[in-house]
């Protein structure tokens, strides 16, 4: 519960925390970074369902080229998970 530590404090520098739609604005920069990461998973499992399927242009570098791109998604989604719990204390939706 970082965010409501932050936001109860007192100093000066943190007076713009406190405005009323910080904490939804920045639940929103959260989510649409994890969007992002979804997205490009998404389109790379796109890819490697095409490049398993067309045999005459099969290219092994392109089908791990994907699965590297989704394993690197799907940690980066786990990452946006915990960060939302350290600063608002419950799951990200």
């Amino acid at each position: 519960m970082l965010f409501d530590k932050l936001y109860e404090a007192s100093d000066e520098a943190i007076k713009k925390m406190k405005k009323p739609l910080v904490k939804k604005k920045i639940k929103r920069i959260i989510e649409s970074a994890w969007d992002d990461a979804e997205g490009r998973k998404i389109r790379a499992e796109e890819r490697l369902a095409d490049n398993r399927k067309d045999f005459e242009k099969f290219d092994i570098n392109e089908i791990l080229k994907s699965k590297q791109e989704i394993k690197k998604c799907s940690e980066v989604q786990v990452q946006i998970k915990l960060e939302y719990k350290d600063l608002f204390g419950n799951e990200m939706k």
